[in-house]
């Protein structure tokens, strides 16, 4: 989970790592993936939770009308554990204490995210990075990256045109005078949706937007083939009709469903395993399928089924997708072998089957906008490789700062199709996640956000969302009162203080260096100073120091999908 110590003045819900409930019939398929975070909370919510005739009793308008609750069928979860030994474990339902962490209202466990009603992430930052590779002279069609318009955003759904880098789309909304705000304060100034068409409102999201085949939107047709395509981060930004300047959350409505609209195309954020490109995850239906028949008894709220990976559930070398085996080579130095698979604990198997797509989306973007990381730093971003151009392996390192892949400004934008999304989801007010097709399948390889409620509804298809600390170990965050919040990799954790290793090489900076008094810690990193480097990563000599006893660190055949952090903590830079 992520932790924050942070001051808020009201009351907020954090969905962290991601969650998966069920709400509906028997026959979908709906896992939550947190084998990365063995004894880690996967679920963790200030607000109360419950579905419609369940235990807390919450129905879909409490939660996203009222801000009440998180509306989802508690006792049909399924949440993939594994335990210190690395077995893989099913947990039915979110009152197990390994899995959740729930219902913190006023309590002193609750975790306070968001500050006096600001946002987590500095969102000025990235629409001043849209802005500026919106000026980059590159081959790509125009309005394909920086600052779109909606009609431009549009086109390039009805093309399935990819979108590359920070993508800020503008969502034109109007001052609808006095109301009540996100805050649930009374202002005299709240937002909502055009009345009119003129000026910027002339192609404007409405409550009748459907992005959905048959439909027509700011006057294109929606075809079959619409798609969202993004290398990089899609960023939906509301802002004024008239200005375009970003509208805050003072001003926008205690409900977010009064500026919701809905999308039911496939949307894909640096997807992953998706061979011909439809946005769906290749395999997903051989991880549900390992999932999709365990179940607990219907008077027990929760319980925990062990799931050995054997008969029919076995898997193999040939179910890892290439991006989880090239992330497996980057760690261990080495190809993962068929019998190095056959040794790993269940869990680190099952784990390996979800691909991440938030690397090569990123150097997609970089390459198709000729970005460098001299340039990136000048847009306020650590690079974290001082190469001419970047790599692949640059964005994987931990001192690659990583930012959020899908977010928007507020209000409620409803998924409805297949989504491939890999990186963390922000949500600064309430998320709906739904299966409206049989054939939907659904993906989220990272982190989700939410502040307000979250309403997940199946209708027979897959979601499955699962977590990768390395697409959030180096994030950073804004605290509202002029801090600055870094998260800390694993890596980076783990070093400090750790075993010298005086056969540290120095061929990769920045993968692992020590920070420690007994020089280089764990990892194949670059090698540190004599007494080891408290920045560490940034030295490319050769270890020396440490006890010369301690053999070179071998791969971890354990954890090797354990890039970034198995607990992220977000704290204070000091």
């Amino acid at each position: 989970m992520i932790t924050i110590k942070c001051p808020s003045h009201f009351r907020a819900i954090i969905l962290l790592l991601i969650l998966a409930p069920v709400y509906g019939t028997a026959a979908a398929a709906l896992i939550f993936d947190n084998t990365p975070n063995a004894g880690k909370a996967g679920v963790t919510t200030n607000l109360r939770t419950g579905s419609e005739g369940q235990v807390s009793g919450c129905s879909k308008d409490q939660a996203l009308y009222q801000k009440a609750c998180n509306s989802f069928n508690i006792n049909a979860i399924q949440v993939m554990q594994s335990t210190p030994q690395g077995e893989l474990t099913l947990e039915i339902g979110v009152h197990n204490v390994s899995s959740t962490s729930y219902e913190n209202t006023n309590k002193d466990s609750r975790l306070n995210y968001f500050a006096n009603g600001t946002h987590l992430f500095d969102l000025d930052k990235l629409r001043a990075a849209a802005g500026a590779l919106g000026t980059l002279t590159t081959s790509l069609p125009p309005g394909t990256y920086g600052t779109l318009s909606w009609q431009q955003f549009i086109d390039n759904v009805v093309a399935a045109r990819t979108m590359y880098g920070i993508v800020r789309v503008l969502a034109p909304l109007q001052d609808k005078g006095a109301g009540k705000n996100a805050l649930n304060e009374s202002v005299q100034h709240i937002y909502g949706f055009c009345s009119g068409t003129a000026g910027g409102c002339a192609c404007a999201p409405n409550s009748n937007t459907d992005i959905k085949p048959g439909e027509t939107v700011c006057g294109r047709a929606i075809g079959a083939g619409a798609q969202i395509n993004v290398r990089g981060a899609l960023f939906i930004d509301f802002v004024d009709s008239v200005s375009n300047a970003p509208i805050p959350l003072s001003a926008l409505p205690f409900s977010p469903r009064d500026i919701y609209f809905k999308v039911a195309v496939p949307i894909n954020v640096n997807a992953a395993n998706d061979t011909n490109r439809d946005g769906v995850l290749d395999n997903i239906d051989k991880i549900a399928a390992l999932t999709r028949a365990k179940t607990c008894p219907a008077a027990v709220s929760s319980c925990s089924v062990p799931m050995p990976l054997k008969g029919a559930d076995k898997l193999t070398l040939a179910d890892v997708p290439a991006e989880s085996l090239a992330r497996y080579a980057y760690v261990a130095g080495a190809a993962l072998t068929a019998a190095q698979f056959d040794a790993l604990p269940p869990a680190a198997q099952y784990h390996l089957l979800m691909a991440s797509g938030y690397e090569q989306g990123w150097i997609d973007a970089f390459t198709a906008l000729g970005v460098t990381p001299t340039y990136w730093a000048t847009l306020g971003f650590e690079p974290g490789t001082t190469n001419a151009v970047f790599t692949i392996d640059d964005i994987r390192s931990d001192l690659f700062e990583d930012i959020p892949a899908y977010l928007y400004s507020g209000g409620l934008v409803d998924m409805h199709h297949h989504v491939n999304i890999s990186g963390l989801v922000y949500v600064p007010q309430a998320m709906e996640l739904e299966q409206k097709q049989v054939s939907s399948r659904q993906y989220v390889m990272g982190s989700v956000v939410v502040r307000d409620a979250f309403f997940i509804e199946d209708g027979g298809g897959v979601t499955l969302l699962s977590t990768d600390p390395d697409a959030i170990s180096r994030i950073k965050v804004a605290n509202g009162l002029g801090g600055s919040f870094t998260a800390f990799s694993k890596s980076e954790l783990r070093a400090q203080g750790g075993k010298g290793n005086a056969k540290g090489v120095g061929a990769n900076p920045g993968k692992g260096a020590g920070a420690g008094a007994n020089g280089n810690g764990k990892g194949k990193g670059a090698g540190g100073t004599p007494a080891g480097s408290t920045a560490g990563g940034t030295d490319t000599a050769s270890g020396t120091s440490g006890d010369p006893t301690q053999p070179a660190d071998a791969a971890e055949p354990s954890e090797p999908f354990l890039v970034g952090p198995q607990a992220v903590e977000i704290r204070p830079q000091i």
